[in-house]
């Protein structure tokens, strides 16, 4: 291969390759075009001493403390070792037992080889060993500066090649030779060094920023305005201080409680009953029923789109953007047809739903949704999905789901009936007061998109900076911030 080779125009990528390297890149590095490297491109392998792969020992060998830290992905944080992760130990017995590449003892690089693959880390003094999922590189610092091959992992030229590297299964996985295939782009070691002091200095600068965003961000909670909204607009009392009984409905909690309803929380059924007694609080068959599954077979060709639940947006019942085409199912499917919402039944997805317009009459979903017709003269749509966001209705999914009344099937799956979903209750002002309660929220909504927006772009600027930076060297003209990016 020469010396010089093209890359991708970066702001084509899929924006998920900034972080992993297991991604679908369209032609793999072959097709590379747009910068080019004035650096001279080695072969990892001449420019490290030695490059092993961790290994595993039997699970009774594994202890939760130990004279000997056992590493593993896990571990590796903000490009070191993070000794709070380490969460098993080894015997100094067990440690002599295991391969002697497994080892480390400081300033090694590891390098993830398995699973997430490419996250990066310096050892800077742990003595310990590591298992099969980190590569152990002891790098030619005469040659190539530890700190600059961990800022080159980053970039998107060091990732396209990954990808081809990669081989894909149940686990993403790399073999270590072909780590020593990987080219890199080779200035002075001097100018190296000069890299990674500006690109350090750029990007922690911009990442303040971000993380100011991200503050602002955390302001805006959705879920406690919706609640603060249906409790004001409504005239409905606050039950804050809810008494728990002895019995906690636990289920597997997850970060994005925007997302999922499954979460662990400890409910007392009767505060529920308590807060609903208002008479604004009408039940869900008061004014929509439940319409029968209209079921698309698999291999049934159309022309439409096929509605995953990543593709819900969160709050919104709305989908991504993405053209219509010709399809061919590979499964059962429902149709969304003339339904108003599509609501899906079961646990993990509660909370995934979809607004249906007349454009998306032959879009298809899972066959865990229930197809909604609304009476639109005591509902709107938007309404209807901000209040079964509420609190008060999450926690009311969320007894049903972990309690007594709980329906699991052989995956593990809990549904939610259709006799408990329509004798659900939700506060159900004037159309008036809920287009109202709708815009106030609509408005928030938007704050948070905005700030999202400027994350992204700032994040763009770092990872575009970069990728110039290790293939042209880096200049004053980089990571530069327009002004509207300013918040």
């Amino acid at each position: 291969m020469d010396s010089t080779i093209r890359v991708i125009n970066f702001n084509e990528i899929d924006k998920n390759i900034h972080n992993r390297m297991d991604f679908n890149c369209i032609d793999g590095i072959h097709s590379l075009k747009g910068i080019e490297s004035k650096y001279k491109l080695v072969k990892l392998g001449k420019l490290i001493k030695s490059l092993q792969s961790g290994s595993t020992p039997s699970k009774d060998k594994l202890l939760p403390e130990g004279d000997i830290p056992f590493i593993r992905a896990e571990a590796l944080e903000n490009e070191r070792i993070n000794v709070e992760k380490i969460e098993k130990f080894i015997s100094k017995e067990t440690s002599k037992e295991m391969a002697a590449g497994s080892l480390i003892k400081g300033g090694e690089v590891l390098f993830t080889i398995a699973g997430t693959i490419g996250n990066c880390a310096i050892n800077e003094n742990v003595y310990g060993n590591t298992n099969q999922a980190i590569a152990i590189i002891d790098i030619d610092e005469d040659q190539l500066d530890k700190e600059y091959f961990v800022m080159l992992t980053k970039s998107s030229f060091f990732k396209l090649q990954g990808r081809t590297m990669t081989t894909f299964g149940a686990i993403p996985n790399i073999n270590t030779k072909k780590i020593k295939e990987f080219l890199i782009p080779l200035p002075s070691i001097t100018e190296q060094r000069k890299t990674v002091t500006f690109v350090n200095e750029r990007v922690s600068s911009i990442k303040e920023q971000i993380k100011t965003i991200g503050d602002k961000i955390d302001g805006y909670s959705i879920r406690n305005l919706i609640d603060e909204l249906l409790h004001s607009e409504c005239g409905i009392q606050k039950h804050d201080d809810l008494v728990l009984d002895e019995t906690f409905y636990n289920a597997p909690t997850f970060d994005n409680l925007s997302d999922r309803l499954d979460f662990n929380y400890m409910i007392y059924k009767n505060s529920i009953e308590k807060s609903q007694s208002n008479s604004i609080y009408v039940k869900l068959k008061d004014f929509l029923k439940i319409n029968p599954r209209k079921n698309v077979v698999k291999g049934t060709e159309l022309i439409g789109r096929v509605i995953d639940f990543k593709d819900i947006i969160s709050f919104t019942g709305k989908i991504n953007d993405e053209e219509d085409g010709t399809i061919k199912l590979d499964s059962d499917k429902t149709k969304f047809g003339d339904n108003d919402i599509m609501f899906s039944k079961f646990n993990p997805q509660f909370g995934k739903n979809v607004i249906v317009t007349k454009e998306m009459e032959n879009y298809v979903g899972s066959a865990e949704l229930w197809g909604l017709k609304l009476n639109k003269d005591k509902v709107v749509p938007q309404y209807l999905l901000y209040a079964l966001a509420s609190t008060e209705l999450f926690n009311s999914f969320c007894y049903l789901v972990t309690g007594a009344k709980l329906i699991l099937d052989g995956n593990g799956r809990s549904r939610i009936t259709s006799n408990q979903f329509l004798n659900l209750k939700i506060p159900l002002p004037e159309l008036d007061l809920q287009k109202e309660i709708c815009l106030k929220i609509n408005m928030e909504r938007s704050k948070i998109s905005v700030l999202n927006e400027h994350i992204t772009l700032l994040e763009n600027i770092i990872q575009d900076s970069l990728d110039i930076s290790v293939l042209q060297g880096y200049d004053e003209t980089l990571f530069k911030i327009p002004e509207g990016a300013m918040v």
